[in-house]
C-alpha cells in the first residue's frame, strides 16, 4: 500500500522504469538532429513551456499550509527570482527570438496531435477539477525527474550545431534546478500530504503514471514528426550567436 514513507521511492522507481525516461528522442536531438529539426523541436516545446507558471501556480490554490513554501519557491524560480529579464518565459522566448521562429497566438499548439493534447490535458485536469488535484501533483513530480536528464541531451545537440551560452539558457537551467524542484514536490509536498491523508498517494502515483504515459506517446509522435522532416528543409534559424 502506497504511504508517505514509501511514495517517494516508490514514484521514482516509476519514473526510471518507464521507458518514457530514456526516450530515443532525446538520443536523435543529441547527436543527429539538424537545425531543422531542433527548431521545430522548440517550436513543440513552446505551449508548455511558456505556460507552466500558470500550471505551478494553479497548484498553490487550496493547497496544504505544510506544501505552500515549496510550491511558492517554484513560482519564484518561474519568474526569475524576481528579474524580469531571466524569467523562464522571457529565456524561452528569448532563444525563439534568436532562432528567428516567430511564435504565433496559439504558442504552436496547432503542432500538436492527440498526443501533445493529451499530455497538456494532464496537467490541465488537476487544475480545473479539484478532485483530481492530487493527481496533478503526481504530474508536477514526474515532469520534474524527467527534465534533468533528458535537457542534458537537448542542450548537447544545440551545442552541437552550435546555439551558444545564451541560447541554451533556458534548457541549461533547468537541468540542475529541476533537480531541486523534483526532491521539493516529492519530499515537501507529497510527503506531508500523505502523512494526513494516506489515501491520497494512490491518486499521486495514478497522476506521475499518466504523465509518463503521456509524455512517452508524446516523444513517439515528435520523434516520428522530426524524422519525416529530415535534414534537408530549410531552417528557421540564425547563424550560431555569442
Amino acid at each position: 500500500m502506497l504511504n508517505a514513507g514509501n511514495i517517494v521511492d516508490e514514484l521514482r522507481a516509476l519514473c526510471q522504469q518507464h521507458p518514457a525516461s530514456h526516450h530515443p528522442l532525446f538520443d536523435f536531438l543529441a547527436s543527429e538532429a539538424s537545425a531543422a529539426q531542433i527548431d521545430y523541436f522548440f517550436k513543440s516545446d513552446s505551449a508548455l513551456n511558456l505556460l507552466f507558471f500558470d500550471l505551478v501556480a494553479m497548484g498553490l490554490v487550496g493547497s496544504l499550509p505544510e506544501t505552500r513554501a515549496e510550491i511558492a519557491q517554484n513560482l519564484w524560480d518561474e519568474i526569475g527570482q524576481g528579474s524580469t529579464e531571466i524569467t523562464h518565459v522571457n529565456l524561452y522566448k528569448d532563444l525563439l527570438k534568436r532562432r528567428n521562429i516567430a511564435l504565433p497566438d496559439n504558442h504552436f499548439a496547432h503542432l500538436y496531435e492527440w498526443q501533445g493534447l493529451a499530455g497538456y490535458n494532464a496537467f490541465m485536469l488537476g487544475g480545473v477539477n479539484r478532485q483530481h488535484y492530487y493527481k496533478s501533483l503526481g504530474v508536477m513530480a514526474m515532469t520534474e525527474l524527467l527534465d534533468p536528464p533528458q535537457y542534458e541531451k537537448l542542450v548537447a545537440g544545440c551545442r552541437r550545431i552550435g546555439l551558444s551560452e545564451r541560447d541554451v539558457h533556458y534548457y541549461a537551467e533547468h537541468i540542475t534546478v529541476d533537480i531541486g524542484h523534483a526532491d521539493g514536490w516529492l519530499n515537501n509536498v507529497i510527503v506531508p500530504i500523505g502523512k494526513k491523508t494516506s489515501a491520497a498517494m494512490e491518486e499521486v502515483f495514478f497522476g506521475a503514471a499518466l504523465r509518463l504515459q503521456t509524455c512517452n506517446d508524446y516523444y513517439d509522435g515528435l520523434l516520428a514528426a522530426l524524422q519525416s522532416l529530415g535534414g534537408s528543409l530549410s531552417s528557421h534559424s540564425v547563424p550560431p550567436s555569442e
